[in-house]
């Protein structure tokens, strides 16, 4: 679960530095949209 936790704070990371960079928000969103995909492959690995 510590993984999780750790992956939920890079997520918040990338969303500020985003943020600073001023990209659109699409591109945020398509970032976002491919963490989430990212978590749930890790999540489907460990508890199938």
């Amino acid at each position: 679960m510590l993984s999780f936790e750790l992956l939920s704070i890079n997520l918040y990371i990338d969303l500020l530095n985003y943020l600073h960079l001023g990209c659109s928000l699409e591109e945020l969103k398509r970032v976002i949209v491919n963490q989430r995909e990212i978590i749930e492959e890790k999540r489907n690995l460990i508890s199938p």
